[in-house]
């Protein structure tokens, strides 16, 4: 399996059982949001991020925004608030996300 491009997620805390079942949907697999975020780097978290490798079938269902599975109002209601990015390259693709959304990795002890 050949992965094409660098995906780079941040989705709202709030929405989060519906952003990964969309990810589960667009990806098939069971990796989820696990970055905790927040605008200063301390809690509460407001959101989590998520890095992973695509294949060209899972990148064509994210250009086209909608899933096997899912209606057309469930995709939208968890894509709501939920940014992503495609790149060639991971080099500073997460940290760079994340920074444009002015938000910093949660730290927890």
């Amino acid at each position: 399996m050949k992965y094409a491009k660098s995906l780079v997620a941040i989705a709202a805390s709030a929405d989060l059982p519906k952003i990964n079942q969309l990810s589960r949907r667009f990806r098939h697999t069971e990796v989820d949001f696990s970055v905790p975020l927040s605008p200063d780097g301390s809690l509460p978290i407001t959101h989590y991020g998520l890095h992973a490798w695509v294949t060209d079938p899972c990148t064509n269902r994210l250009a086209r925004g909608q899933p096997s599975g899912m209606t057309v109002g469930a995709t939208r209601a968890a894509r709501k608030n939920l940014t992503f990015s495609l790149r060639d390259s991971a080099d500073n693709h997460f940290d760079g996300v994340i920074g444009q959304a002015r938000l910093v990795r949660v730290v927890i002890p």
